[in-house]
C-alpha cells in the first residue's frame, strides 16, 4: 500500500506541475478536480470483471458485525478466575456459573475503540480489569537498589 501512496503522491505533484500549481492555495482550489485525476490514473490499470455475477449475501440476521470485527484471541481461565490478556489481568466476577469455568478457554475481543468482551460458549462474562499492573519497570528496580 506505501508503494501506491509513494505512486499517486510522485503522479499528483507532477500532473500539478503541469497545470502550473505550485502554491497550497492554488492546489486547494485544483482539489475538487481529483476525482477526474483519480479516473484518469486508474483507467490503465482496470480489468472488466470475468464474470457479472455478484456473489455477495445479504446479512443473515445472526450476524453481528460489531463482533465480527474484533481481534479474538482464546485464553485459559486460571484457578483464581483471572484471564491475562495484554499484560493486563482481568477479573472475573466470582459467582456459581463463573466457579465452575476454572481451568477452561474463553475467548478474549477485543474491538477497535478498545473495548474488551470475554466470553465462554459464546455467553459474555462480568469482569473488570485489576488496578495493580503484574509488569515491572526495570528502571524502577535499579532506582530502588540506589545507595540514599
Amino acid at each position: 500500500m506505501e508503494r501506491a501512496n509513494n505512486t499517486m503522491q510522485d503522479r499528483l505533484v507532477k500532473e500539478l506541475r503541469l497545470q502550473g500549481i505550485s502554491t497550497l492555495p492554488e492546489g486547494n482550489r485544483h482539489l475538487p478536480t481529483l476525482p477526474t485525476f483519480m479516473v484518469d490514473f486508474n483507467r490503465p490499470f482496470g480489468r472488466p470483471p470475468k464474470s457479472d455475477h455478484d456473489a455477495h449475501r445479504p446479512l443473515n440476521p445472526l450476524d453481528d458485525l460489531d463482533e465480527i470485527f474484533t481481534w479474538q484471541e482464546e485464553r485459559k481461565i486460571t484457578e483464581s478466575l483471572t484471564v491475562h490478556y495484554k499484560r493486563v489481568l482481568y477479573l472475573l466476577e466470582p459467582g456459581p456459573d463463573t466457579a465452575a469455568l476454572r481451568r477452561n478457554r474463553c475467548q478474549v475481543y477485543e474491538h477497535a475503540d478498545g473495548r474488551i468482551v470475554i466470553k465462554h460458549d459464546g455467553r459474555a462474562l462480568a469482569f473488570q480489569p485489576s488496578d495493580k499492573n503484574p509488569h515491572v519497570h526495570q528502571s524502577e528496580v535499579v532506582a530502588d537498589k540506589l545507595p540514599r
